[in-house]
């Protein structure tokens, strides 16, 4: 079957927003802070408008919580995340 005519013809991209960044990276890593918003925030975007990927790692807040996350469910638990800036030459250039 064939989609209808008034559906997108390119690929896309689900994104879940977050809040902005902190205004200073930590003083100890160099990364800056994430938080997720209150309520949860999403948008269809044409995977044209992506220009490049981050790593996040959640804020390790104590041992109880933190022992529940796997790699399937950390994104929707943990609360922030630091924005790792040296994953790639590319994000160091752009986002620090």
């Amino acid at each position: 079957m064939e989609a209808p005519s008034v559906w997108p013809r390119e690929h896309l991209a689900y994104v879940e927003w977050y809040q902005p960044l902190s205004a200073n990276p930590d003083k100890i890593n160099g990364m800056y802070s994430i938080r997720r918003t209150q309520a949860l925030q999403c948008s269809i975007i044409s995977l044209r408008s992506i220009r490049q990927g981050c790593m996040l790692i959640p804020k390790f807040v104590d041992e109880w919580r933190t022992r529940k996350w796997t790699t399937d469910n950390v994104l929707d638990s943990a609360d922030s995340f630091l924005l790792n800036n040296f994953h790639s030459p590319y994000a160091y250039q752009t986002i620090w």
